[in-house]
């Protein structure tokens, strides 16, 4: 038996319930008029109808693009068999192998991923099936599915990525975020590819508040809510007290790239489209990622910024500075006043300085400047706020 035949006759069985099926099969009727407000997910939950299977009598209906009186089918039209979410699932528990068969061709008919099918199966050697051996079909609810977010924050109104892998091919599901994963709105509709991974693009609510935390979910027809890691949501503009500028050397960590400073301190490094190379000596500027899966050392930093520099050790090692003592507002720019009375200036592309914080920083000594104040003028490249004494 081939797949096709599997899953038509699998279908057939799940016909022989009787023809008067297709009408129990909807809490509203045989179809819907779309109301104000409405979404595919809300029609399904109302109805007790499957999303998927609501797409697939509605095939030419675009979810994110419904209008109010737009009738949505809910049951098959009469004479023709009512298609399950899953072909055969309630027709057959099992499935035996027939000549040609193959586990992904059984996997595809059965609406089952391969990995969910060689879970079930884990005596079997899928490249050798002995005609007439009996497969374990799993349930709808066993699943390996697994959902990941492209980054771990972001500001309200901004777009971030969930990626899923291990779905049912070619499901439709539904994407919703909340504050709990048990409190959730529907944000999307999309569709499992045919390999069963998902990829859908988002928005971060426009009413989430920098401070909160939410939680995406991917919700299925089979009783399955897969959800994400927690997403921070973040102030436009703000959290500069957690911006970082740091120098060292990159280097490859357990699961980010990682930067050791000059001290010896290890920081774990993201960032969105940024490239770190193992063994360059660099400055890099960013924020303090409080939630990061690459925890390693220190914390994380989510780089913003990176620049390749030269490493301690150079011609101009004579000249490079550790100070440490109290921020204050200079004349033309902020100074650094040391525990011993010494004032210098300070300058930097990249670094902030906040008066009245007692800080450590690192740089080199500048020649010139239009801020000359005190001893000199120090060209700040990390700076790391610490306890006085």
């Amino acid at each position: 038996m081939t797949a096709t035949a599997l899953r038509m006759t699998l279908s057939a069985a799940a016909l022989t319930a009787g023809a008067g099926i297709a009408q129990a099969q909807s809490a509203c009727g045989a179809s819907y008029d779309i109301r104000p407000g409405d979404t595919l997910y809300a029609v399904s939950q109302r109805c007790e109808v499957g999303l998927t299977r609501i797409m697939s009598l509605n095939a030419d209906v675009n979810p994110r693009s419904l209008e109010v009186g737009q009738e949505i089918r809910l049951v098959a039209q009469a004479g023709t068999a009512p298609e399950t979410d899953t072909p055969g699932r309630d027709a057959s528990d099992g499935y035996r192998v027939e000549p040609g068969d193959t586990m992904l061709s059984i996997a595809q008919a059965a609406g089952v991923t391969l990995l969910e099918l060689l879970d079930a199966n884990g005596d079997l050697d899928p490249d050798a099936l002995p005609v007439g051996e009996f497969l374990d079909l799993p349930d709808a609810g066993e699943t390996s599915a697994t959902i990941r977010l492209s980054r771990d924050s972001g500001l309200p109104g901004g777009e971030v990525t969930l990626n899923a892998r291990n779905l049912r091919p070619d499901d439709w599901v539904t994407v919703g975020v909340g504050l709990a994963a048990s409190e959730w709105s529907a944000i999307d509709q999309a569709r499992v590819a045919g390999d069963g991974e998902l990829s859908a693009t988002v928005p971060v609510p426009d009413w989430a508040e920098p401070g909160q935390s939410l939680v995406y979910v991917i919700d299925t027809d089979r009783g399955l809510t897969l959800k994400s890691d927690w997403f921070e949501v973040i102030a436009r503009g703000g959290g500069d007290r957690d911006r970082m500028t740091l120098e060292g050397r990159v280097g490859k960590g357990a699961e980010c790239a990682t930067l050791t400073t000059g001290d010896g301190d290890t920081w774990a490094l993201t960032g969105d489209g940024i490239g770190f190379t193992a063994g360059e000596h660099v400055r890099v500027s960013g924020r303090k990622d409080d939630a990061s899966f690459c925890q390693q050392g220190l914390g994380t930093v989510k780089v913003t910024s990176i620049t390749e520099i030269s490493a301690p050790g150079d011609a101009r090692d004579d000249r490079q500075l550790t100070l440490e003592g109290r921020v204050r507002q200079g004349v033309e720019c902020m100074v650094l006043e040391t525990d011993d009375g010494d004032t210098w200036s300070l300058t930097s592309d990249d670094v902030r300085f906040t008066a009245g914080e007692y800080v450590r920083v690192r740089g080199s000594r500048a020649d010139a400047s239009f801020c000359q104040q005190g001893i000199g003028v120090m060209d700040v490249a990390t700076i790391t706020e610490v306890s006085p004494g």
